[in-house]
């Protein structure tokens, strides 16, 4: 039995006549009667008692209108939601997103996703990179948001911001008198840094300008998430590099200073499957270029 035959039934059930039913449901008045014979043939029912001047429905004709009824919605409702699914209007997306991501970016990417797409459940995982892409080849993440490079080259990236550095230091650190800094007026001191897991890149580089600026650290100090770096900071445990104003949380013994010159920058990219990308992952991707481009 299809949802033809139940349309064509209900259509039956509601004008109790067979002329107006087969009009209503485009057919010929014995392929209607063909129809019903087969529904009752199958369900091995009767459904409609027929005479010459009536036509009326039996128990199990009332009770199968009603269950007809409802199986037909719920088809058409399942045929538009996937539809809609399809065209990306609708449906879910689950991402994971490293903190500094949740913070700088995400938010206002999922601001314009729920003006284009009002319909689409967000779905957030906090992960790191690598865990991004391990949640990717498992399928149980649709895109992640993290920091390149990406090592598994079978996926697809897109780098969407880079933003420079700046440092966070205690009020009482010397340094804190200038309005500027270069990396060379950094050789004295202990860095505090986010692990090298959470971005190998930018961790490098800092590392890579500090070579480049004639020293090396002398002492380094791994700490998330960005309130962390701020807080030791402020003790004066060392100085630290934050990367975005949203993350220049405010605190009575800190002070932010923009680097000169060469400088590390943080950078954010978007990593999906290559294959079969729904339009909704297509969507975020974009948003999150356009978002980006604006952060940088």
């Amino acid at each position: 039995m299809n949802t033809r035959q139940m349309e064509c039934f209900i259509a039956l059930a509601e004008e109790l006549n067979f002329r107006r039913a087969a009009e209503r449901s485009m057919l010929t008045q014995p392929a209607l009667s063909q129809q019903l014979r087969q529904i009752e043939a199958e369900l091995q029912a009767t459904l409609l008692f027929r005479t010459n001047r009536q036509v009326r429905l039996t128990p199990a004709g009332e009770l199968f209108l009603v269950r007809a009824r409802e199986i037909v919605e719920r088809m058409r409702e399942t045929g538009n939601l996937v539809r809609q699914i399809e065209k990306g209007i609708s449906g879910s997306i689950t991402i994971g997103a490293t903190i500094p991501a949740i913070y700088i970016l995400l938010a206002d990417i999922i601001s314009e996703m729920k003006k284009t797409l009002p319909n689409i459940k967000v779905i957030v995982h906090k992960m790191d990179t690598a865990a991004q892409e391990e949640e990717l080849r498992k399928n149980h993440i649709d895109i992640g948001l993290g920091h390149p490079p990406f090592e598994d080259e079978t996926l697809g990236s897109s780098n969407i911001a880079k933003i420079p550095f700046e440092v966070v230091m205690s009020r009482e650190n010397p340094l804190a008198g200038k309005e500027g800094l270069t990396m060379k007026d950094l050789k004295d001191e202990t860095f505090i840094l986010f692990p090298r897991r959470m971005g190998p890149l930018q961790y490098d580089n800092i590392i890579s300008l500090c070579l480049q600026a004639g020293f090396s650290p002398k002492n380094i100090i791994e700490v998330s998430p960005a309130q962390a770096i701020i807080a030791f900071a402020g003790s004066s445990l060392g100085i630290g590099f934050i990367a975005s104003k949203q993350q220049q949380f405010q605190h009575p013994h800190v002070v932010y200073r923009p680097l000169e010159g060469p400088k590390p920058c943080f950078t954010l990219g978007t990593v999906y499957r290559k294959e079969n990308v729904s339009p909704v992952v297509m969507t975020f991707k974009k948003i999150s270029e356009e978002v980006g481009k604006r952060a940088c």
